[in-house]
């Protein structure tokens, strides 16, 4: 991989004693384009860590389904943490010792942290009945119908659908969110704003819980660590909060989240910006 001089200065504070480093990025506008969801502007950038030895973690919103869609396509082969941090799935020989986990899915094994779907699909439409809060789920959706509001093709939208632990849904007035997540956080469960939608999880769950249990099992795999987290929206803060160096890229106005983190803001729009980490990571490590 080339490294491109003329770009920005990137801080990274890797340290000296060359701990395991391990790599967590959100998807949705960081590593996928905004409007096309196309991780190809990113590819060099995650050829370059495969080839580094350096572990891909996917965490975002995004199903199981749609994340082994990525990683198949992208020929990453490591845990992924779906539905905003409800569950961590992990190769089945991934890790050469044993853990704890509760079900099994296409040869991944499945740690849950949040509720199933039906659950939280019947608080949500109580609390609709009730608040007279104007939203849509999108499993009251058809495929065509998530197609076209999300602009996925629709076979990206059937995987969108297929979620176990999360309700993803369309606020009909932005006005309504501060009362939905009000009403919502009385039945344990927490909303977060992502990129284009609103995810519903249980408070149980989340990306920087996520993270931690899965950094525990990746010490013990690799000894001490060293993590990055790379994100672009506020559903990203847990993830951020949780690793030892946090980047945010612009999102598509060219601004960046205001979170309550520290994190380095870096000029490059989505996977632009993930590529720009990625180079400066490598760069510094052969430095």
């Amino acid at each position: 991989m080339k490294f491109r001089k003329s770009r920005s200065p990137i801080s990274f504070n890797y340290p000296d004693d060359r701990r395991k480093l391990i790599i967590y990025s959100d998807l949705d506008g960081t590593l996928l384009d905004f409007h096309t969801y196309s991780p190809d502007r990113a590819l060099p950038g995650v050829q370059a860590l495969k080839r580094a030895a350096i572990p891909l973690v996917f965490c975002s919103s995004k199903t199981f389904a749609e994340q082994r869609f990525y990683q198949q396509r992208l020929q990453v082969e490591a845990p992924l943490i779906a539905e905003n941090g409800s569950a961590v799935f992990i190769p089945q020989e991934y890790f050469e010792f044993e853990y704890s986990y509760h079900r099994k899915v296409d040869r991944f094994h499945v740690i849950e942290l949040g509720l199933q779907t039906k659950r939280i699909l019947s608080v949500l439409l109580r609390i609709r009945r009730s608040r007279k809060i104007a939203f849509r789920c999108f499993s009251e959706l058809s495929v065509d119908e998530l197609s076209r509001i999300s602009g996925l093709p629709p076979d990206m939208a059937r995987l969108a659908q297929k979620r176990d632990y999360s309700e993803t849904i369309m606020l009909i007035h932005a006005d309504d969110e501060s009362r939905l997540a009000t009403a919502l956080a009385g039945h344990g469960l927490t909303l977060y704003h992502g990129g284009r939608f609103h995810t519903v999880v249980s408070n149980q769950a989340g990306k920087g819980r996520a993270v931690t249990l899965l950094n525990r099992l990746f010490e013990k795999k690799f000894g001490a660590l060293f993590t990055l987290g790379i994100g672009d929206s506020a559903n990203d803060e847990p993830m951020l909060q949780a690793v030892d160096q946090a980047f945010l890229v612009q999102r598509q106005d060219g601004t960046w989240a205001e979170l309550n983190v520290k994190a380095e803001h870096i000029t490059g729009v989505g996977p632009e910006g993930f590529l720009g980490i990625i180079e400066r990571v490598l760069q510094t490590r052969i430095e």
